[in-house]
């Protein structure tokens, strides 16, 4: 998880936000599609040799990490998964969801079946890192060749001249805010490895964070498919802000789904999921799976942001966040350790969700906004009182069980509340059609 760390802040650096800038440019629908699309997979290729400099004058200078070559594996790995979100942001933008489900469903099948066939074979460090590194070096293959069915020319070019009007010069507002994400969400690790010098206490802490990375894959079901429609109608407040609540709304209910039963047994959780071993870590994942609320609002506000004019305010505010966490992170974990770090995700998470909508303000109707929020945030406070009040009723020695008593209350007191009803099922996927032929 280190070297992980270590390399994707490397190429989040490098990245100069091919991705977000290459779905914005693709499903806006202007000319110059094809263009765009070699000069940015040129660029794409041409940072990775410029990452894999940094790391060999790294490890020429410094003897901090003792096994190289997991660094040198994984990068491999950093570089496949990099290639294939650019695939998927192309993908994105043309509107041909079924090829960037396909890759995803690909990519999570090869890393269970070689990672978990390593496992249960051969257990070892350097095979299971060459392992997980093969299963997304095959993944990007397969996604560049549903890349090359969609794009006529899927070949690069490295015209720097044309590389710098197309790419580096509109993409890099998106470059600094891809930089500061990646930073906020791998600095974690790297500070708790310098602070604590625990191998142990990093695995508890991303043992938590790798769910959350997880949960990311929902909200992103929604917001992939409306993102080239909020590139084209961000103008329209009022169909915007209609889509953005629906949107919302059923995000959250999903969110509150993973939460309150997963908080409330994450003892339970975590001996399902990691074994007697990793008990230690239940506290942390409790606390850190709250950030799936948070984060659903950061994907939803987030993507709005990006996909209208606002992004380097947005920048300007998330550096503060950024310095802000390190803070929080020095401090959690130099007095809670793993715990420490997981109350400072808590608290940024918060923060970024907070800014994204603040941001956000003047492209929907803020009112609405946070009428739903409180009314959600009404819900869940009842609910948890509820499932805290009658827990020792209510828990079994079957944690599905627990899970599906809880889930239960917490439905009902939607209903109750009003704040989910059988319409809210209806209503995003009546807009979707009708939105699609927006210009």
């Amino acid at each position: 998880m280190y070297s992980i760390s270590l390399i994707g802040i490397l190429l989040a650096i490098f990245e100069f936000g091919i991705a977000i800038l290459s779905t914005k440019v693709i499903s806006s629908k202007t000319g110059g599609r094809k263009d765009y699309i070699k000069y940015a997979f040129g660029l794409r290729l041409m940072s990775f040799l410029l990452v894999l400099l940094v790391l060999v004058s790294f490890y020429s200078l410094t003897s901090l990490l003792e096994y190289q070559i997991i660094v040198y594996t994984l990068l491999i790995y950093g570089f496949s998964n990099s290639l294939t979100i650019f695939f998927r942001a192309v993908f994105r933008g043309f509107e041909v969801m079924k090829y960037e489900g396909i890759s995803i469903i690909f990519d999570r099948l090869l890393v269970i079946m070689l990672c978990g066939g390593v496992l249960l074979v051969s257990p070892s460090l350097i095979l299971f890192v060459s392992a997980y590194s093969l299963a997304f070096l095959l993944s990007m293959s397969f996604t560049f060749y549903l890349f090359k069915r969609q794009v006529n020319d899927p070949f690069p070019s490295f015209d720097f001249g044309k590389i710098k009007n197309y790419v580096l010069k509109p993409g890099s507002v998106f470059a600094v805010m891809n930089i500061l994400l990646i930073v906020r969400s791998k600095l974690p690790s790297l500070l708790i490895e310098y602070l604590t010098d625990s191998n142990i206490q990093v695995g508890f802490y991303n043992s938590g964070y790798r769910l959350l990375e997880s949960y990311l894959l929902i909200p992103l079901i929604f917001i992939t498919p409306l993102y080239p429609i909020f590139v084209r109608i961000n103008k329209r407040k009022a169909i915007l802000s209609k889509l953005i609540s629906n949107t919302t709304r059923l995000i959250l209910v999903i969110a509150s789904f993973i939460v309150i039963p997963f908080f409330f047994f994450r003892e339970e959780l975590t001996l399902l999921l990691y074994g007697s071993e990793f008990l230690g870590a239940s506290d942390t994942i409790g606390l850190i799976i709250f950030s799936t609320i948070t984060m659903s609002l950061t994907v939803v506000f987030g993507s709005l942001v990006s996909a209208s004019d606002k992004q380097k305010l947005a920048n300007k505010i998330i550096s503060i966040e950024v310095l802000i966490g390190i803070f929080l992170f020095s401090i959690g974990i130099k007095n809670f350790e793993s715990e420490g770090a997981a109350i400072a995700t808590l608290i940024t998470e918060f923060l970024m969700a907070s800014i994204l909508i603040f941001v956000s303000r003047k492209l929907i109707d803020l009112k609405q906004i946070i009428t739903l929020l409180s009314r959600f945030l009404l819900a869940l406070v009842i609910s948890s009182s509820i499932i805290y009040t009658f827990l020792d009723f209510i828990k079994t020695g079957n944690f599905f069980t627990n899970v599906s008593v809880s889930l239960l209350v917490l439905l009902i007191t939607y209903l109750l509340t009003g704040f989910l009803s059988k319409k809210d099922f209806y209503k995003l996927f009546r807009l979707i059609p009708k939105l699609r032929g927006s210009k």
